[in-house]
């Protein structure tokens, strides 16, 4: 029993073994081969695959938490944000006018730091279009429901390919709208 346990551990050299077996027949070295072949292989690729279906698990455990993590620093940040709505259009009555809203986005940085954790940037979007967008009902003045849907739009899953599809089906419109004039 030592000797099959050295022969699969490394504490003896499979030859050893094997040299003392075939003296007692050479059916016995197949076995000893058949034994050695099963335990190393098959027994390590088992203990190998526990170990991969953990890390796979730690792996999806670790992705979920990184997840719930974002969605709670996205939901702080929509907080502040909507305190922040609140503060700055205490005094008409809980809406927003487009001068006070150009006058804080441009003024505040504690506004501009909450839209760029929100994913939205003041410095390459200019004030106009970031009220043409908020603005929905175009009544020249921003609720705050408004607002909130303003918020969730601009944190969508577009990605730089759904741009060039749009701009694409833009210019294909154009195309079309161009022979239509031109008729």
């Amino acid at each position: 029993m030592l000797t099959l346990y050295k022969a699969i551990s490394g504490g003896i050299d499979w030859d050893n073994a094997v040299l003392v077996l075939s003296s007692v027949g050479g059916w016995m070295e197949y076995i000893f081969s058949a034994y050695v072949f099963f335990t190393v292989f098959c027994c390590l690729n088992i203990v190998t695959g526990i170990f991969v279906d953990n890390a796979k698990a730690l792996k999806v455990a670790d992705e979920e938490a990184m997840h719930h993590e974002a969605m709670k620093e996205r939901q702080k940040w929509i907080t502040e944000v909507a305190e922040l709505f609140s503060k700055i259009s205490v005094e008409k009555d809980a809406k927003l006018t487009k001068d006070d809203f150009v006058y804080h986005v441009t003024n505040s940085d504690r506004i501009n730091t909450c839209f760029y954790h929100l994913g939205i940037n003041t410095e390459t979007t200019n004030t106009d279009e970031l009220w043409e967008l908020f603005d929905i009902d175009d009544s020249g003045c921003i609720d705050q429901d408004e607002f909130a849907i303003g918020i969730k739009q601009f944190h969508g899953v577009a990605r730089s390919i759904d741009l060039f599809k749009l701009r694409k089906e833009v210019r294909e419109i154009l195309k079309q709208l161009n022979k239509i004039m031109a008729e």
